[in-house]
């Protein structure tokens, strides 16, 4: 991500939402209204991005619904996301321990591909 786009985007959850976006192919799913804008550093709002949930302008829920995106779920900071929600997709590596995210209640996986290396 560019420093332009750092300096105009200030909101505490945008920099975690982007690395979602640029780790799960972001740029390929079939709704990302506002995910884009955000990336190109025209809309930092993401309470206002497709499948985002805010409360007091904070990201408290996100759902990642898309048969198009795949990838290595990074393991992100967000304060006060109470749910995540996982439709459609494929990961193609471990998941994180979702460590990062202390508020976190509910936890959803439907319809998802996992292509994980098993060890040996």
């Amino acid at each position: 991500m560019s420093a332009h786009v750092q300096a105009q985007c200030d909101h505490p959850d945008f920099d975690a939402l982007m690395e979602i976006y640029d780790a799960m192919d972001g740029p390929n799913w079939e709704s990302n209204e506002g995910w884009q804008a955000g990336k190109e550093g025209t809309n930092c709002d993401p309470c206002s991005w497709d499948n985002i949930q805010c409360i007091n302008d904070r990201v408290n829920r996100l759902s990642i619904i898309d048969e198009n995106a795949e990838g290595i779920f990074p393991n992100i900071v967000l304060d006060s996301l109470v749910q995540l929600r996982f439709d459609h997709l494929t990961f193609v590596d471990a998941l994180p321990e979702f460590d990062q995210l202390p508020k976190l209640e509910t936890l959803i996986f439907r319809d998802c591909d996992f292509q994980l290396a098993l060890e040996a």
